[in-house]
């Protein structure tokens, strides 16, 4: 069993998991040159990857960034709005506030138009 060997991604690798294959010497004939244009086929794909993986990763940052902006901005406009709105309730207890007010001038002027016109009445008739 200590000499068992693993196999990851076509590569053999001993118990130490470094690999047994060595480029430098020819594996069965002419294998050697397959074997090398395999890994470097290889090694361009995964290359590209990377690239793609990075051109992604830039696009992720940069909608993050945007979406984090316009979050900033919702929140302030968010913000200002309830400003807005807590100054127009302010305004609204003003106005009732007022509101009462009138009506109790409204009342009074009612008030002291009737006894107005029971004054113009009473004096009428006292000069008859």
């Amino acid at each position: 069993m200590a000499n068992k060997e693993i196999i990851i991604n076509g590569t053999e690798l001993d118990q130490m998991g470094e690999s047994s294959y060595d480029l430098d010497q020819p594996n069965n004939g002419g294998n050697y040159d397959a074997r090398v244009s395999e890994l470097n086929r290889k090694t361009e794909s995964l290359e590209r990857e990377k690239l793609q993986m990075v051109n992604l990763n830039l696009e992720s940052k940069e909608r993050i960034k945007k979406l984090s902006l316009e979050i900033g901005e919702l929140r302030n406009d968010n913000a200002s709005k309830k400003e807005k709105l807590k100054e127009m309730e302010k305004e609204i207890e003003w106005s009732k506030e007022e509101l009462k007010t009138l009506e109790s001038v409204a009342k009074r002027a009612v008030e002291l138009k009737i006894e107005v016109s029971r004054m113009q009445h009473d004096f009428v008739d006292e000069q008859r």
